[in-house]
């Protein structure tokens, strides 16, 4: 529930980075879906699992009216406020670290955060997954006491349970790895004898290079042998 606050910090590093690199290709425009006819019903939404099996999504899809309730239920109204109220303070920083950056451009990227519509935004996902009774149920849900405290805490929740799993298993990692601590051991150094460096074949005929820095005098090759030739008799 932490990604607004990190998209901005994201947009920030890629602005500074756009100013360095010059793009290499010239992009390309997708050309965009058409759209469908007047009073066609529109396909329920595919959706890839984890699997990569295609499900397919709610066939009544929540409504933006829901979505803008919910919205505020989890907590991303409070996200946006936290993240304006830093906006100044990181601009400045990135200032700070990028001189060579005009004013414009800052205002600019302030002045264009404060027009995005989060909700919308988010609205395009959770159609994908929740339908309009799901949703209805959540918005009640978050009435009561005990929706208004999961959804308090639920970013809390979803970082600190991701945590436990990745220490759960980095210690079973550390545990098998101690269980088979000298057949790893014994196969690396197999690993390594096996594969250690061997000086390379010295052609026939060819003596060895003395070693870099070697006061050896360097062999001296033998001479060549040639067939004598016999002696010529001065012509008359």
């Amino acid at each position: 529930m932490k990604f607004l606050q990190c998209a901005f910090c994201g947009l920030l590093l890629t602005v500074t980075a756009a100013a360095q690199t010059a793009p290499s290709t010239p992009s390309t425009v997708t050309p965009k879906p058409a759209s469908p006819q007047a009073g066609a019903t529109p396909a329920s939404p595919t959706i890839s699992t984890l699997g990569g099996d295609q499900v397919k999504g709610p066939e009544h899809p929540l409504t933006l009216d829901q979505m803008k309730v919910l919205y505020v239920a989890m907590g991303y109204d409070k996200q946006v406020a936290d993240m304006d109220a830093n906006r100044e303070k990181m601009i400045a920083q990135n200032k700070t670290r990028n001189p060579y950056m005009p004013d414009t451009v800052w205002q600019d990227l302030d002045a264009s955060f404060n027009k995005i519509d989060y909700q919308a935004a988010l609205y395009d996902v959770y159609k994908k997954y929740l339908s309009t009774e799901d949703a209805a149920k959540l918005i009640e849900f978050a009435k009561t006491d005990a929706g208004k405290n999961y959804f308090a805490n639920a970013a809390t929740l979803n970082r600190e349970g991701t945590m436990a799993i990745q220490r759960q298993q980095q210690e079973v990692s550390q545990q098998v790895q101690a269980r088979h601590k000298d057949e790893i051991e014994a196969a690396m150094k197999k690993y390594r004898d096996e594969h250690q460096s061997k000086p390379a074949p010295t052609p026939s005929g060819t003596a060895p290079a003395a070693p870099s820095g070697s006061s050896a005098p360097a062999a001296t090759p033998a001479p060549a042998t040639t067939p004598a030739k016999p002696p010529t008799t001065p012509q008359n």
